[in-house]
């Protein structure tokens, strides 16, 4: 009986010893796996990366293992948003390769810097960085860019990056399409003047025709994009001028979207 008592006591401490093995070996493969991820995701932060280190995160807290040699990973598991992650880099991009357009004086340089734009732009659709109710909106404006393809003499209105828009970046298509009916050297059509930062601002007769932020609650693009409830599209001498040229629609948008900064 005793000896059968000691041969049961061996067995039980050799399976949790095998235990205690197995799950060291757990461990350390874990750690390696979400320092290995941690290493790559801090040199390409992208989607992919970002999700590896999830679940190599995941992985290793699943297994409860020490975690002095890694960190805390309760950040990685609770907080890290790899949609959102993967917004960051391809918009940085997209507005440092727009700005560096405007100032490239060579026609290579510029169609690299475009080619470059349209894949951060491509990857911010595919995220939905712009949110879902402006993925359309965007996906039809970049689409149409791309067609057009690169074209170094481009009117400088339509290649302004976006959240770098003022008032006097829209003056230029203001006065091609909307002088005529709508500044006081002209003609000054229900009291609506946009030959000023200020007097667009203060709107029409009727009240105000931007709200900042809010595009689709301005009038100004509402009768631009065809979206307003009564009255007709403008400009009235060509009422499908934004539908050939969205990329000037783009830039009213942007414009109301980011603060209709003067």
């Amino acid at each position: 009986m005793n000896y059968l008592k000691i041969s049961l006591l061996g067995i039980t401490l050799f399976v949790f010893s095998c235990d205690e093995v197995a799950d060291d070996t757990a461990c350390v493969d874990s750690t390696a796996t979400v320092l290995a991820a941690s290493a790559a995701y801090g040199t390409d932060m992208s989607y992919s990366n970002c999700q590896a280190l999830k679940s190599a995160a995941l992985d290793f807290a699943s297994n409860s293992c020490d975690t002095s040699g890694v960190g805390d990973l309760n950040f990685v598991i609770d907080s890290l948003d790899c949609n959102e992650m993967a917004c960051a880099l391809p918009l940085s991009n997209l507005i440092a390769y727009g700005l560096s357009m405007q100032m490239a004086t060579d026609s290579a340089i510029y169609c690299m810097l475009f080619d470059s734009t349209m894949m951060a732009a491509d990857t911010l659709l595919k995220y939905n960085c712009w949110g879902e109710d402006s993925t359309t909106y965007y996906t039809a404006y970049f689409d149409s860019v791309e067609v057009a393809g690169c074209d170094p003499t481009t009117e400088q209105d339509t290649l302004v990056v976006n959240d770098t828009i003022r008032f006097g970046d829209l003056t230029t298509l203001f006065e091609n399409t909307c002088y005529q009916c709508h500044s006081v050297p002209e003609f000054s059509f229900y009291a609506l003047n946009l030959d000023s930062y200020e007097n667009t601002m203060s709107g029409s007769q009727n009240g105000s025709i931007v709200t900042p932020y809010e595009p689709e609650q301005s009038l100004l693009y509402t009768k631009c994009s065809g979206e307003h409830s009564s009255g007709q599209r403008m400009p009235q001498d060509d009422m499908i001028f934004f539908e050939n040229y969205p990329e000037k629609l783009k830039l009213i948008y942007d414009w109301i979207y980011f603060g209709c900064l003067e």
